[in-house]
């Protein structure tokens, strides 16, 4: 009689509880968002999108992949207390915990078991237990909870280059504070054997824009093709030093195309100065001339091919002085006199020269046409030492208080050419040692740190023939230097010996004001002005309206103030005999035509254009 009540009790407490039973969800919306996940990453896939195909399956793992299995065994659960099993539920339940131990299903669904079969002690321990995990579980998320500098400074370097990976894919909070990071990603290194790396690689379109330096050595030819796909797409917009290996390894010329490659340099040449490139077995994926004439703010390059030298060379025949190239360094099978020359004559501002496997004929053409040079090694199998590269550090308070002990007296009262790279403490050393003289006529300063303590020493000078500055970051300064060509301005009434060449290069101190001041100057003949991103097209227009008359040198590099309505300006010139254009990615067929129609042929004695459009796809 017992037995008959419990068993009628129960089955009329599972059939009561069916009111107010719990629901399974469906699985209805979560398989569509599967499809929908499917079809994206396959087309990501296809795109080469890897950031996509990163998010689609970090979606998939970790969310609906898991949906789905805890849906399923809620609704098994269910079926389960329906049918009057209740333990089965209980385990099911249980499952459900442990694949998602914060989510709240698996214990509301066990409290709801215990409901449906009257074990309400059971239900009240088991909605406690929730609780209690909870708290338990409960976690502080440092990342975002602590001050940037600490969690920049303090954690993330110490991880590893996977954990780095990973930490991108956690949260849309994580990856900015990571990305924000930009000394984590100043240096990117790539193996095709080093998962960790692979794993860093993919992150190029979210880390890319803080990589300094890339180093590639693979030999898979989709990492290759990857590589300059993402400088294509311009995610390297701050890369400087780039080493690549494995470009002609086991035929990958074949699918890698030479176009791709200078497409990929194309998109960094104005920043690109280090480049250590080995083509292997290649002979057609890219010569040197296409590198030359591409990346024209080179300042070291090494080139090895296995092959000999002449057959990777190129046409050197319309390729201009390449102003830039100071260290030079060839590895290949045979280096011929003839070789080199073609190449030395294009690159006289080289300091640094080393030569792997050339003969005797070399030598003759080397001192020929390298008059800077100060390193020369050929054939060795020994480290070569480097050149003393500007704003290679500063020099310290000891050194400094040493150098003035030492030189107490030191001047230069006889110098005509003076080129120097300034460094704090330094600039005065030089800048006092001038003071004095009568005689300089050219000076070149790169990377000055006190603008207005170089000019207050110019103004009390003879005017100077030649100026030129290289790499001025800083502002200010701008009244002093306007105010020295405002003087050299006043001075060509005295005498005819004033300014007469003006080259600026990466200049953020150079304005539309200083152009003005500039344009007072009616000796000035030559031009040269290289990445100066504070001056306008109406500025630069303005200065070659009033410069018509006098003007006869002209050069123009990575300047995107540069229009059509510029170069129809400089048409106008009257004493024009030479002109560059280069890398100017604002100026169009139209404008060079209405430029060639305007120039006097019987004036003009060198034209230099490098304005070729870069296709869209290769």
């Amino acid at each position: 009689m017992n037995n008959n009540i419990t068993i009628t009790t129960t089955a009329a407490a599972a059939a009561a509880a069916t009111t107010s039973v719990l629901a399974p969800k469906r699985l209805t919306c979560l398989t569509t968002l599967f499809l929908e996940l499917v079809q994206n990453l396959n087309n990501a896939i296809d795109k080469h999108d890897y950031t996509k195909v990163i998010d689609y399956t970090t979606l998939g793992i970790d969310q609906l992949l898991s949906k789905q299995r805890i849906i399923l065994l809620d609704a098994r659960a269910y079926a389960y207390s329906m049918q009057s099993q209740p333990d089965s539920a209980i385990v099911d339940a249980h499952r459900m915990i442990g694949h998602a131990s914060m989510s709240p299903d698996g214990y509301f669904r066990k409290a709801n078991v215990f409901t449906m079969y009257g074990k309400q002690l059971q239900a009240i321990e088991a909605s406690e237990r929730i609780m209690a995990q909870k708290r338990n579980k409960s976690q502080i998320d440092f990342i975002t909870m602590l001050p940037a500098d600490i969690v920049n400074v303090e954690i993330i370097p110490f991880f590893s280059s996977s954990t780095k990976a990973a930490c991108l894919t956690v949260s849309k909070s994580w990856r900015r504070i990571i990305v924000d990071c930009s000394t984590l990603w100043e240096q990117l290194s790539v193996n095709d054997n080093d998962q960790e790396t692979m794993q860093l690689f993919g992150m190029v379109p979210i880390i890319g824009c803080h990589v300094n330096q890339l180093s590639i050595n693979a030999k898979l030819m989709t990492i290759l093709t990857a590589c300059f796909q993402f400088m294509k797409d311009g995610h390297f917009s701050k890369m400087k030093t780039l080493e690549i290996q494995g470009i002609g390894n086991n035929n990958q010329q074949e699918g890698l195309q030479g176009a791709r490659i200078m497409i990929g340099f194309w998109k960094v040449r104005q920043t690109l100065t280090t480049l250590d490139i080995n083509v292997g077995d290649s002979t057609s994926s890219v010569k040197l001339v296409d590198i030359l004439l591409t990346c024209t703010n080179l300042v070291n390059l090494k080139f090895t091919t296995t092959y000999p030298l002449t057959l990777l060379l190129g046409n050197f025949s319309t390729m201009e002085q390449h102003s830039s190239l100071i260290d030079l360094e060839i590895k290949s099978k045979a280096i011929t006199g003839s070789d080199i020359g073609i190449l030395l004559q294009r690159c006289e501002q080289l300091r640094r020269l080393v030569l792997d496997t050339c003969d005797e004929s070399v030598f003759d053409v080397i001192n020929r046409y390298t008059p800077n040079l100060e390193i020369l090694a050929y054939n060795t199998n020994f480290d070569i030492e480097q050149l003393q590269q500007s704003g290679s550090g500063n020099i310290s308070e000891a050194e400094l208080q040493n150098l003035y002990i030492t030189h107490p007296d030191f001047t230069l009262n006889n110098i005509k050419n003076l080129t120097f790279w300034s460094c704090t403490g330094a600039q005065q050393f030089i800048v006092r040692s001038i003071r004095n003289t009568n005689t300089l006529r050219h000076l070149c300063v790169i990377n000055v740190h006190d603008m207005d303590g170089l000019i207050e020493t110019l103004m009390i000078m003879p005017p100077l023939l030649t100026l030129k500055f290289w790499d001025v970051n800083s502002i200010t300064g701008r009244s002093s230097l306007i105010r020295l060509f405002e003087r050299y301005a006043r001075a060509v009434k005295k005498s005819h010996l004033t300014l007469n060449q003006a080259y600026f290069g990466f200049c953020d101190i150079i304005s539309d004001e200083i152009l003005s001041a500039l344009t007072a100057i009616n000796t000035l003949q030559k031009i040269t002005f290289r990445q100066l991103i504070n001056v306008s097209g109406g500025g630069i227009n303005s200065m070659f309206d009033k410069l018509k008359s006098q003007l006869t040198y002209v050069s123009l590099e990575n300047m995107n103030s540069i229009t059509d309505d510029t170069i129809i300006v400089i048409g106008s010139l009257k004493k024009l005999n030479y002109l560059n254009l280069s890398a100017l990615d604002y100026v169009t067929d139209k404008g060079i035509y209405e430029l060639l129609g305007r120039l006097s042929p019987m004036l003009l004695s060198t034209l230099h254009l490098f304005l070729l459009p870069i296709p869209d796809k290769v």
